[in-house]
């Protein structure tokens, strides 16, 4: 008795919820003469008037520098640690020679490192590039 019970109870519900095909849900819908027409709840639309084109200019503007300056930061970080190390290191080098051999051989390392990469930039990321490591930097690299 009690598994014909069980049995019933659960089988129904599973029987009563599987009676839908698969990729298809129920939706409210008005009977408008022979169509029946779903009703939907559609989020909200923001309408905005057209925008001017000097300010679509200075948009279009900024996010092309916004897009070279995403592009060249990470070398510029990677570039202000490295020169952080190397003027670390070479300040700790007493002879000119040894200290002229470590700074050869670090930027050999770099270039083996990073030239690939660099040489996709474009001009412009290049020159934001160089602005960028030059503010990493305690000390201006030049005067721009």
């Amino acid at each position: 008795m009690k598994s014909i019970i069980l049995i019933v109870l659960f089988w129904i519900p599973l029987v009563a919820f599987s009676q839908q095909p698969k990729g298809r849900s129920a939706t409210l819908a008005t009977k408008s003469g022979n169509d029946t027409i779903p009703l939907v709840n559609l989020p909200a639309v923001h309408i905005y008037g057209a925008i001017d084109p000097a300010q679509a200019e200075n948009l279009k503007k900024y996010l092309k520098l916004r897009r070279d300056v995403l592009r060249a930061y990470p070398y510029a970080k990677l570039a202000a640690q490295q020169l952080k190390f190397i003027n670390d290191s070479t300040a700790k080098i007493t002879s000119e020679r040894a200290r002229k051999k470590f700074i050869k051989e670090t930027e050999k390392n770099l270039k083996k490192k990073f030239e690939k990469d660099l040489k996709n930039l474009t001009y412009t990321q290049g020159r934001i590039l160089i602005k960028l490591i030059d503010r990493e930097q305690e000390i201006p690299l030049t005067n721009w």
